[in-house]
């Protein structure tokens, strides 16, 4: 089972009028250790990639078919694959190298390009999340 990723968005206070907020980012921390084998959500690579302290590295889009089995592309998941994920933290630089990727996987566990050799649909997992082992 994956331990969890707890972050710690730290604040810039130093910049500013010493306000109430909103600061700007300063970086980022990982609560504790770095865990062996988190599971971050797409959701926390996505907006860590947007801010900055998360890089994609060997990132690559993949598309897969979300319409039911007569039009299965009448609706797509996009999922993005990548090598490795490193955190920028404020601490350095954290690497974790992805094991398992986001992405729709048939019964036989492999990804689903087509519904063709699937006789029950709803056996397929859809999996929002990177399965990450920590580097070094």
């Amino acid at each position: 089972m994956a331990d969890g990723l707890r972050l710690h968005k730290v604040a810039d206070k130093l910049k500013g009028d010493g306000g109430p907020g909103p600061w700007s980012l300063a970086g980022v921390r990982i609560l504790g250790d770095p865990p062996s084998n988190p599971a971050p959500s797409t959701t926390v690579i996505d907006a860590g990639a947007r801010e900055g302290w998360i890089v994609r590295e060997g990132e690559r889009p993949v598309v897969r078919p979300g319409g039911p089995r007569g039009n299965p592309w009448a609706e797509q998941h996009t999922f993005v694959h990548a090598d490795a994920l490193v955190f920028k933290t404020l601490d350095g630089d954290v690497r974790y190298r992805v094991v398992g990727q986001p992405d729709k996987y048939g019964p036989d566990g492999k990804p689903v390009d087509a519904y063709d050799a699937i006789d029950d649909l709803a056996a397929c997992d859809v999996r929002w999340f990177y399965q990450l082992e920590l580097e070094g």
